[in-house]
């Protein structure tokens, strides 16, 4: 059997160690020189496209308005269950009530709420 000493177990251990460290700071360096490519490559495309950090950091409500409702926004009723006053917007899953009418062969464009009012 080959069995190693205590001395020559820690020179190992030592090494390795060294090694270890020797790789942590290759990648390190790597990630830093990564980050200053990506940094200087972001703003060579905000020269070229006229974009300030203004720009990026502007918080203008007429930029953020959207044309139509957003999630989490009310939007009108558009249909209604004329036996109970339940209405659905159209958006999102179609209600039980109106599935079970159109199962029943009665069409949407009954439930409409212009149509009714």
């Amino acid at each position: 059997m080959n069995h190693k000493s205590i001395e020559e177990l820690e020179q190992e251990l030592a090494e390795y160690q060294a090694e270890t460290a020797r790789l942590q700071t290759e990648i390190a360096e790597a990630k830093t020189s990564k980050h200053v490519e990506y940094v200087a490559r972001v703003r060579q495309l905000m020269a070229e496209l006229g974009v300030t950090l203004a720009d990026l950091t502007s918080t203008d409500a007429s930029k953020e308005k959207r044309t139509r409702a957003g999630k989490g926004e009310k939007v009108p009723p558009k249909y209604i269950n004329a036996e109970t006053n339940v209405t659905w917007s159209g958006r999102g899953a179609t209600p039980h009530w109106l599935k079970a009418h159109e199962a029943a062969g009665r069409n949407r464009e009954e439930f409409l709420i212009n149509k009714i009012g």
